[in-house]
């Protein structure tokens, strides 16, 4: 990897700490080298350095609606599984009243051993992936995508599950993800939003080709986790696809760059984009204060408390296996 990208990384890094901000830091540099680098260039420095310079936390609105937790798993992330359970219903503000994931056919009954304890009086629904999605959607993304299948599959889980939840809130949050500090996600007709530092073109020439909704994205949602609201998404996914997810999979794979490892975003950026054009002022912005660490080879008991200790100044923390 380029020593550039690799000190890149680290200053992101070191200012992904909620109590950090590199905006007075960076400010003369940047005024310095304006004049010897390209517009867009400086324009992608500065919405960084705006990214990681919002505030962690936001005014806590009075009336925080219950919500629901969803998690699509497969068996890899079963040590992480009831750590990140955990840690959403140990941080999330807005009352988790019901906890939903979706797995494979084989294993439904050993993810609820894993998760009852956790979930205790809470609802706690464990969903086939084969019942909640069609399976002409499923043989599609499985042809087209080949060894991506799971990545794409788990998206149009995500989407199919919260297009016809009831709930206010939906709160989707990767398998490898673990919420580290308290937060409210939705509340008094507003719901958070968190930038990222990731702008992968190939998503939003996905995404413009879907509705022109989507031109000239400026900030990024890819931030592991986010609340969606069900009757939100399936406003968009009326004005992108008549509601009808076999639609959006034919056009994903047949308006994506598919030899690109991550060729369409229709989780994360499909509705956190959408929010941010259509209803901005019911959105927060928030910083998205996320560090990727590398996945332990084996997690103790005492794994999140240790992570809550460890990586406190973060309010979240992604166990990749792959760093």
């Amino acid at each position: 990897m380029d020593f550039r990208i690799r000190a890149t990384d680290r200053f992101y890094d070191y200012f992904q700490r909620e109590d950090r901000s590199p905006k007075k830091l960076v400010a003369l540099p940047l005024w310095l080298i304006g004049p010897f680098i390209s517009a867009e260039r400086l324009q992608g420095i500065r919405l960084r350095i705006e990214t990681l310079s919002f505030d962690t936390d936001w005014d806590v609105p009075e009336n925080l609606p219950p919500i629901e937790l969803l998690m699509v798993v497969a068996e890899k992330d079963f040590p992480i599984l009831p750590h990140a359970v955990e840690s959403a219903l140990k941080n999330s503000l807005n009352e988790i009243a019901k906890v939903v994931i979706v797995t494979q056919n084989q294993v439904l009954e050993e993810v609820r051993e894993i998760v009852s304890a956790i979930v205790q009086n809470r609802e706690l629904l464990i969903i086939d992936e084969d019942d909640l999605l069609d399976a002409d959607i499923r043989k599609q993304l499985k042809v087209s995508l080949r060894n991506r299948y799971g990545w794409a599959l788990q998206q149009f889980l995500c989407l199919a599950y919260t297009q016809q939840s009831q709930a206010e809130g939906v709160l989707i949050l990767d398998a490898d993800t673990l919420l580290v500090r308290p937060r409210a996600f939705i509340g008094d007709g507003k719901q958070i939003l968190m930038p990222t530092l990731e702008h992968h073109h190939p998503y939003y020439e996905f995404l413009h080709q879907l509705d022109p909704l989507y031109e000239n994205t400026s900030h990024t949602f890819v931030s592991h986790h986010m609340l969606w609201q069900p009757l939100f998404l399936r406003q968009i996914l009326d004005r992108i696809c008549n509601q009808d997810l076999h639609l959006l999979a034919l056009a994903a794979i047949s308006n994506s760059i598919l030899s690109d490892e991550s060729p369409f975003c229709v989780k994360y950026e499909l509705y956190g984009q959408a929010l941010w054009k259509l209803n901005p002022e019911a959105v927060q912005l928030c910083k998205w204060s996320n560090l990727g660490i590398q996945r332990p080879a084996k997690l103790p008991e005492t794994f999140l408390r240790d992570i809550t200790k460890t990586y406190r100044a973060y309010a979240s923390i992604s166990l990749h296996d792959y760093i």
